[in-house]
């Protein structure tokens, strides 16, 4: 992707209200990433690209819900998670598998969007060719009625985010 293309699709991607983008768009070059629309499909689902804890675990204290996710709010969490509390999702693809946030702190920081994108887009590269786009979707979300309605939503997103590059003559 040359640096003018890329300067457009971050962009096109900021002005729809998406955080991040130049991470996501880092993230996703790296090899065995979805394609971009379904990397953002992902991130509209789980944080709006926001770098932010989530609030479905017990490991992040309840007013860190919907904050910024620093260094050292990761390390506090991090050793919560590591006595056993339930581990919350983490970043703009709110990774919450214990051993997938250590992949992302092994890449530099959960707490960093580039590689906790790297992280989420390669997990979820490797359900979508397991399962296929839809059924990985659900999969990266988990199971029951739930997970059903974030699959189809995620698709809904991806075409969107592809229709936006087409419009753009980003495609």
């Amino acid at each position: 992707m040359s640096n003018s293309y890329q300067r457009k699709v971050i962009q096109l991607i900021a002005s729809y209200g998406l955080a991040n983008a130049q991470a996501a768009v880092e993230a996703q070059a790296r090899p065995n990433r979805p394609i971009l629309s379904r990397c953002l499909a992902m991130l509209e689902n789980e944080s709006g690209g926001r770098n932010v804890f989530g609030g479905e675990g017990s490991a992040c204290p309840a007013e860190w819900y919907e904050q910024d996710v620093t260094e050292e709010r990761y390390v506090v969490y991090r050793e919560r998670r590591d006595r056993g509390m339930t581990p919350n999702g983490v970043g703009p693809t709110q990774i919450t598998d214990p051993s997938l946030q250590i992949q992302a702190q092994e890449l530099g920081g959960c707490w960093k969007p580039v590689c906790n994108m790297d992280v989420g887009f390669g997990f979820l590269h490797q359900l979508v060719e397991e399962h296929g786009p839809e059924e990985g979707f659900r999969s990266y979300n988990g199971s029951g009625p739930a997970a059903v309605a974030y699959g189809e939503r995620a698709m809904r997103w991806a075409e969107i985010w592809h229709d936006r590059f087409v419009a753009h003559g980003l495609a």
